[in-house]
């Protein structure tokens, strides 16, 4: 059977394997290596596949095809050559210029294939390769790099940079799958994509990260870049394609997702691990399927309305897009992904972050009962708007603390309220009939000048004895009168119950004796006396209505709380118009209160 009827089969097989991502271009030419066939050493391999380079007269691009090689580790070669090649810190930079296909190859079982600072200036292709175990460092893949339908042990890329995506298909692999420090992009500036799928004669379109796996194979891509032109951004070349696949474990770890990912109906059998990554496009999750006990997701990596679904026409549907969301089917798919998230949370006993992902699920159930309205449903609307007020006052009841916030603000404006408004507070008679407005204050002082009665005198009017007549005070003066036939006992009770109104009342009275220096009318003032009264009562009036505002605001701000809380210290007291105002108020608080409570105690409970 001749090598050109044999590449016929392959392609008729990869025409079939990869019917929607081909297009057919022309004819190239393939060239094949002077080891095919042959049983060669690591190093041999390596440096046939650097320095191979047939001269052509042909202006056509050409594949080197290396094929049915047998490669085997040979201590005297391969010490020397592969492995302390790969173990040097710099070693020059090998090119690799022609486009190589790498297919039916058996590697040595024990050892592994190892390759450090080579730059593959061409497309590449491993195909139906046996025992593969590869470690690629510091090297560098120019074109797309396409690994399908070999038996590998495992593979790993350190530092690598695929300049044009990486596919990766239908193989079978033992162990891992594993990216470090690797960087992936699309360059616009490559015509469409790989010149072969096991034959050269079609193209095949180049995809970021594409990774389709069946199996029990551990994945693992940590410090890794992902950078998308602007023109294939949104497009199935600037995706990281994951979908319909099956891991062990996975881990995403410290990388910078500059695309969407795509997980669709992928599964996790273990562990999955997506910490320390920036994604700044989109997560596709529907139907994916991972284990919560052992899942570690950090929310910030997910947050913002990335998680998203496609719909029936391959639109990508997300959080941010809810007020679009109509179809009972698209919105389910999407709820889905948020409670797969939310269960892994709750099986933690992370509730900061079940709560941040309930609160989005919550936003998009909100926005959906308001687009499903359209029916008038009157239950549905009642729904959306108890999910409107909850989402207002607590977070769908996810923060208490939210609430009390509210309520904060609730009683401040209120107390703005009272304390500008002309209401007075009908509290019992003042207890020794001291003013108990500014308004009295001033009537004193508007006596003082227009009447020739002291300042003492007038006072004295409002105060006669300048303490409260209770059983306190009846006792002080019992203790007082009989001092001398009583034990020093009963002078310590007394001293503390009445001290603070007799020093208080003393002291005022000395206070005014010490100002009242103008015992006539305020028209026979001179000028020099106008000058100092008005400079002395001035400040004093400024100190009684600083002493006052203070005492009003803190009687506005108490009957605030009272009212809020449903205290219900005796009966509300203020009248008109501003009584009104403390019945909402007190409904507010009662409304704000419940909900409260009850998001507490749904907090506590969880």
């Amino acid at each position: 059977m001749s090598i050109r009827f044999i590449y016929i089969l392959f392609f008729l097989h990869s025409f079939i394997a990869f019917p929607q991502s081909i297009v057919k271009v022309p004819i190239s030419k393939v060239i094949p290596s002077p080891i095919n066939g042959k049983t060669v050493s690591f190093t041999k391999f390596i440096h046939t596949i650097v320095n191979y380079n047939p001269q052509t007269d042909s202006k056509e691009n050409f594949v080197i095809d290396f094929r049915d090689i047998n490669v085997v580790f040979e201590e005297k070669d391969d010490r020397g050559g592969m492995d302390d090649r790969f173990n040097e810190a710099n070693p020059p930079v090998w090119h690799v210029k022609r486009d190589i296909y790498i297919s039916k190859c058996n590697f040595d079982k024990a050892m592994w294939w190892v390759m450090n600072r080579i730059f593959f200036d061409g497309f590449v292709t491993i195909s139906s390769c046996n025992n593969l175990k590869a470690i690629f460092k510091n090297c560098v893949f120019e074109k797309t790099l396409r690994v399908d339908r070999n038996e590998i042990g495992f593979l790993d890329f350190d530092h690598t940079n695929f300049q044009h995506g990486f596919r990766y298909h239908f193989n079978t692999i033992q162990d891992h799958l594993k990216f470090n420090h690797c960087k992936f992009s699309i360059n616009p500036l490559i015509k469409d994509d790989t010149r072969f799928s096991g034959f050269d004669m079609y193209v095949i379109e180049p995809r970021l990260l594409e990774i389709h796996q069946k199996g029990e194979a551990d994945l693992t891509i940590e410090n890794t870049e992902f950078k998308v032109p602007f023109q294939f951004q949104n497009t199935a070349k600037g995706v990281i394609d994951i979908s319909t696949s099956n891991f062990n474990n996975m881990a995403l770890v410290g990388n910078k997702f500059e695309c969407n990912i795509n997980l669709t109906k992928t599964a996790i059998q273990n562990q999955f691990l997506l910490n320390d990554s920036y994604i700044s496009g989109k997560i596709i999750i529907d139907a994916f399927n991972l284990n919560p006990t052992n899942t570690r997701i950090q929310w910030s990596s997910v947050a913002d309305n990335k998680i998203s679904v496609y719909d029936k026409n391959g639109k990508l549907i997300n959080g941010a897009m809810r007020s679009q969301i109509k179809d009972e089917v698209i919105f389910n798919n999407l709820i889905s992904c948020y409670a797969n998230f939310y269960t892994v949370f709750k099986t933690q006993g992370n509730r900061m972050f079940a709560n941040s992902c309930y609160v989005e699920w919550k936003n998009i159930e909100t926005e959906f009962l308001k687009n499903t309205y359209q029916k008038k449903d009157v239950n549905v609307y009642f729904n959306y708007l108890m999910n409107l007020f909850l989402r207002e006052f607590c977070d769908y009841g996810t923060n208490p603390l939210k609430s009390i916030y509210i309520s904060v603000w609730v009683l401040i404006s209120f107390g703005l309220v009272y304390f500008v408004s002309p209401f007075r507070i009908n509290y019992d008679k003042n207890e020794n009939n001291s003013p108990s407005t500014i308004y009295a204050k001033l009537s004193i002082y508007a006596r003082y000048f227009s009447e020739e009665n002291s300042l003492k005198d007038i006072y004295l009017e409002y105060v006669p004895s300048g303490v409260v007549d209770n059983d306190a005070t009846k006792y002080a003066n019992l203790v007082e009168n009989k001092k001398d036939r009583l034990p020093s006992f009963f002078h310590w009770v007394s001293f503390p119950l009445a001290w603070w109104q007799k020093g208080k009342h003393q002291l005022i009275l000395k206070f005014y004796n010490w100002i009242d220096q103008y015992p006539i009318h305020w028209h026979d003032f001179s000028k020099a006396q106008k000058i100092k009264a008005s400079l002395v009562f001035g400040i004093l009036i400024a100190f009684d209505f600083l002493y006052f505002t203070i005492i009003r605001a803190v009687d506005s701000f108490t009957l605030s709380l009272n009212v809020f809380s449903t205290l219900g210290f005796g009966e509300v007291p203020v009248k008109g118009i501003i009584r009104y105002l403390t019945v909402i108020e007190g409904f507010v608080g009662w409304f704000l209160l419940s909900i409260f409570s009850v998001a507490l105690i749904s907090q506590i409970i969880q």
